[in-house]
């Protein structure tokens, strides 16, 4: 089977910028929660921001702050 006879290629799937700017910031503050063993503080400097503007970020985001949940 050659790429001709499967048809045009889709167009990529395009979603909101904001959308995928929370997937990508809440995907990174998770990450940097489990490499810390969720440690917050230790996650805010790998991420570059204060303890508090993590906070309020998980909390924008809905991320469960008990790491079992």
């Amino acid at each position: 089977m050659d790429a001709r006879s499967l048809g045009p290629a889709l167009p990529p799937l395009i979603k909101p910028l904001e959308q995928t700017l929370q997937e990508v910031e809440k995907d990174q503050i998770q990450q940097a929660l489990e490499q810390t063993k969720h440690n917050r503080t230790e996650a805010a400097r790998l991420l570059g921001l204060t303890r508090a503007k993590l906070y309020r970020r998980i909390e924008a985001l809905g991320i469960p702050l008990d790491p079992d949940a």
